[in-house]
């Protein structure tokens, strides 16, 4: 038996079994060349929305309410030089005594490293890392004072304990006093993680129009203050506007832990949510 003649390649031959090959239709490789095209778009516009998140500043404190003017001193001179709406102040751990409220106008987290653990209702505790001792004058209204919010704004607190100072009477309508301006609700308001620690004033006083949230809490009040004072009164745009079966502040995971205490004064309503 006589073996098959072997073929010779000539340069035309040659250059024609080395010619690139493509695997299916036309049609079928410009699918893919969309699909790839699609693709490298998604891709781009993640990077640009991780980009556009990361333009909020981190702004460290070293936990002082005002004193220390420059960079990284006083909560207060931090905010007011540094931190633009959306940005965080950290508090670090540590005591600080405040004697005179902060002024806080930007939507801004105020952020320290309290811890609250444990079942609420039940059994939970604090672990007090960061804490403002309220030595503020008894004629301050407040000690966290943030009230002139606009509908687009947020404002949120968390990982603080709030415990009281030498004064031993209830001043002001509470320790954080929240509030919103305009015809629109703001429901950007959130206080969580926070250790209220027998507070003499009110832990909360909410006002303007406000769908906020407050989870994640330890109230432990002293006897004729509230846990909450919700006045509301430019609710639905209108001055003195009494509500009626409408949110205005859920609370949810929180603790109370108060023998003489009325938990709540509200105007308007409110849910408890566990």
């Amino acid at each position: 038996m006589q073996a098959a003649p072997i073929k010779q390649l000539t340069p035309k031959t040659a250059a024609k079994t080395m010619e690139p090959r493509h695997i299916g239709t036309p049609k079928a490789a410009k699918t893919r060349n969309t699909r790839m095209k699609e693709a490298l778009c998604a891709i781009a516009s993640a990077v640009f929305l991780a980009a556009s998140s990361c333009l909020a500043t981190v702004w460290p404190s070293d936990g002082t309410e005002t004193g220390h003017n420059y960079s990284g001193g006083s909560v207060q001179w931090v905010h007011d030089n540094q931190a633009q709406n959306g940005d965080t102040i950290t508090l670090p751990s540590g005591t600080f005594s405040y004697t005179r409220p902060l002024n806080i106008a930007k939507g801004i987290t105020l952020q320290g490293n309290t811890q609250v653990i444990g079942a609420p209702m039940t059994w939970q505790t604090a672990v007090d890392n960061t804490i403002i001792i309220d030595n503020t004058p008894l004629t301050a209204p407040d000690l966290i004072h943030a009230v002139n919010f606009t509908s687009t704004q947020t404002f949120r607190v968390m990982g603080i304990t709030f415990k009281a100072g030498a004064n031993e009477q209830g001043a002001g309508d509470g320790a954080i006093h929240v509030a919103s301006v305009g015809n629109t609700p703001n429901r950007n308001i959130r206080i969580d993680h926070c250790h209220f620690d027998h507070m003499y004033r009110n832990c909360l006083w909410i006002e303007g129009w406000v769908y906020g949230l407050a989870d994640h809490c330890l109230f432990e009040s002293t006897g004729g203050t509230q846990t909450a004072s919700i006045h509301h009164p430019t609710w639905g745009g209108k001055q003195m506007a009494m509500v009626h079966g409408q949110i205005i502040l859920i609370m949810e995971r929180r603790s109370f832990s108060s023998l003489r205490t009325l938990p709540l004064w509200v105007r308007g309503q409110i849910r408890l949510a566990a």
